[in-house]
């Protein structure tokens, strides 16, 4: 089984308190994928330590829903 943390911005993402969903993906052998919720509307700081925590349990590769997050997420404004 291969994994992979996806973050995404909540619905109720806001410029002034911006909101993520951090999301646990199993890949089975056939391509289904199952998913499992592990944070949702949590802040940057919060999706940090769930993401590192993800990683580091699963071995799992990180991925951005838009290029818009990955900036975001990774520092830049």
């Amino acid at each position: 089984m291969e994994y992979e943390i996806k973050v995404g911005k909540n619905v109720a993402f806001d410029e002034d308190i911006p909101s993520f969903d951090v999301t646990l993906v199993a890949w089975d052998r056939f391509g289904g994928g199952m998913t499992h919720g592990r944070g949702f509307g949590v802040t940057k700081a919060e999706a940090q330590t769930i993401v590192k925590k993800q990683v580091r349990l699963y071995n799992a590769n990180l991925t951005y829903t838009t290029p818009e997050i990955e900036q975001f997420f990774s520092g830049g404004e």
